[in-house]
C-alpha cells in the first residue's frame, strides 16, 4: 500500500504528500474557504446565505476539474516529450512553450 494518501478536500482525487493533509495549497485554500463560509451561513440565513453556499460549492466542483485537466495537461506534454523540469519553467515563466 502506498505511504501516499488521498488528499482531505471533498471532490478532490489527488494524492497528498506524507505528513499533509492536502495535495496542494489550492485544496486547502478551499477547505479554508468552507470552514469560514459554514459559519458565516449559520450565522445568517436566507437567500444570501443560500447562494453563497451554492457558489462555494461551485468553486470546490471547478477546482476539481481544473485539477484533472492540469494534470491531462501534464501527461500531454510528457507525450510530446517535455520533461519535469521544463514543465515546471513553462508554468514558472522561465521557459517560453513553443508552438
Amino acid at each position: 500500500m502506498s505511504s501516499r494518501r488521498k488528499c482531505a478536500r471533498e471532490g478532490c482525487t489527488k494524492r497528498r504528500t506524507p505528513g499533509r493533509e492536502y495535495c496542494s495549497m489550492m485544496c486547502r485554500s478551499v477547505v479554508d474557504a468552507f470552514e469560514r463560509t459554514e459559519r458565516v451561513c449559520r450565522a445568517i440565513t436566507g437567500t444570501e446565505s443560500d447562494e453563497l453556499w451554492v457558489s462555494l460549492v461551485a468553486l470546490n466542483d471547478a477546482v476539481s476539474e481544473y485539477r484533472e485537466r492540469f494534470t491531462a495537461a501534464w501527461i500531454h506534454a510528457k507525450e510530446l516529450g517535455i520533461t519535469a523540469a521544463e514543465w515546471h519553467a513553462i508554468q514558472d515563466g522561465a521557459l517560453e512553450a513553443t508552438e
